[in-house]
């Protein structure tokens, strides 16, 4: 009788360890299963926070890379236009272009392009990434403003295109020597026909580090591109030139 009560208790026993075992398997499966929804959740939740904030910064450094670029764009354009309109340029490009005409072996002109070169050296010089003006009378004869052994090539910028622009800007780059050109041509105030055009030569430098300058947490990358798909400005060193990836 003792011995079968005693295997009766072993029995026992046995089958409440057996149920404390799926009890606590059970248990651990579910903390697992929770564990597992809890971090889905919170990676979900993280990484839509992190794109919501990178988009956010991402925005905030483009805007203020694309203010740079276009302050410094429009610094020159600015300059271009206060050569277009100046009095003395306006009269002297007019001189060069009657003696031209009426005395076509005159080549010097030397009086009128110091008159010129004069009255806008100072307005060049005030910018710090201009190599050089260079201004064209109707029939070439050139004011040089600046260093004048450096100069640009673009060689599918021709004086037709220029014209055709009626007084609006054209920009090229030159890899070669790393600057970039605003071209214009110069109108009349009196009757906005042509009187001749100018170039002005910047350096490349004088865009890119515009855009390095810009902070960035996310290791953002900035590039100017021209028609060809070409880098001519970037936030990023030894770039200029190479094709867009």
């Amino acid at each position: 009788m003792r011995r079968r009560d005693k295997l009766k208790q072993t029995g026992v026993l046995k089958t409440n360890g057996s149920l404390m075992n799926k009890i606590f398997k059970v248990y651990m499966l579910l903390m697992f299963v929770s564990c597992v929804v809890l971090m889905v959740v919170f990676g979900i939740r993280f990484s839509s926070v992190y794109n919501s904030q990178a988009r956010s910064h991402m925005n905030d450094v483009t805007v203020a890379a694309e203010t740079g670029l276009e302050e410094r764009i429009s610094q020159i354009d600015q300059l271009s236009v206060s050569i277009l309109i100046n009095n003395s340029v306006q009269k002297n490009l007019k001189e060069i272009n009657y003696q031209t005409l009426v005395n076509p072996e005159n080549t010097s002109f030397q009086t009128e392009k110091a008159a010129i070169s004069s009255e806008i050296r100072g307005s060049v010089f005030n910018v710090p990434g201009i190599v050089s003006a260079r201004i064209f009378s109707l029939d070439n004869v050139e004011i040089v403003i600046g260093t004048s052994g450096k100069r640009i090539k673009a060689d599918d910028i021709t004086k037709e295109k220029i014209y055709d622009q009626n007084g609006g800007t054209l920009w090229a780059d030159d890899e070669e020597n790393g600057m970039i050109g605003l071209y214009r041509a110069i109108l009349s105030v009196d009757d906005f026909k042509p009187i001749g055009y100018m170039i002005i030569e910047c350096k490349n430098s004088y865009f890119s580090e515009k855009l390095q300058s810009v902070p960035s947490t996310y290791k953002n990358r900035f590039y100017l591109l021209n028609n060809d798909m070409d880098i001519i400005v970037s936030s990023e060193k030894n770039m200029y030139g190479n094709s867009f990836p």
